[in-house]
């Protein structure tokens, strides 16, 4: 997408960085199986601005502050914590969210079983214009299946990829 060496690192560091709001939530509501009470719903959103006043304190982590604060924003405005759509959308946290969906969708967790990825990369396109930044997803579908093929090899090894 044309981003220079700086701007990968800092999107690099606000995704290593962007679910730091979640140590001022309490553990019961991270931890709660099932669906969270509209109560610990507004407790749980607020790890967003957690999250940025903590790493906004760093100077050199601002512009990561920006996107960890606005990783659940949404294109179509639906997101939180601010309701920002489209464009007020720091691009980072744009190409972040189709990012951190793959991986959700991809990943084994509690709640769900991996899905393979082309029917992550399939469920990605239908949320583009509503969920995520059309650019975003194409850039994102442009990527060969190999690079992801490797990418999940090194994760799974536990090595750090890229790095």
């Amino acid at each position: 997408m044309g981003f220079d060496h700086g701007q990968v690192s800092m999107f690099a560091r606000a995704a290593f960085l962007h679910n730091i709001g979640k140590i001022a939530i309490p553990e019961d509501i991270l931890r709660k199986e099932g669906a969270l009470t509209p109560q610990e719903e507004e407790v749980f959103r607020q790890h967003c601005r957690h999250g940025y006043q903590i790493v906004n304190k760093i100077p050199f982590l601002e512009a990561a502050a920006e996107i960890i604060l606005s990783h659940h924003e949404l294109w179509d405005g639906t997101g939180y914590p601010r309701g920002l759509n489209e464009e007020q959308i720091p691009f980072g946290a744009r190409i972040f969210a189709v990012a951190a969906a793959f991986e959700e969708m991809t990943t084994e967790r509690r709640s769900h079983s991996a899905q393979p990825p082309n029917a992550a990369k399939e469920e990605i396109q239908r949320r583009s214009c509503r969920q995520f930044d059309p650019a975003a997803v194409n850039a994102f579908l442009s990527i060969p299946d190999h690079i992801w093929d490797d990418l999940r090899k090194e994760i799974d090894s536990g090595a750090q990829p890229g790095l």
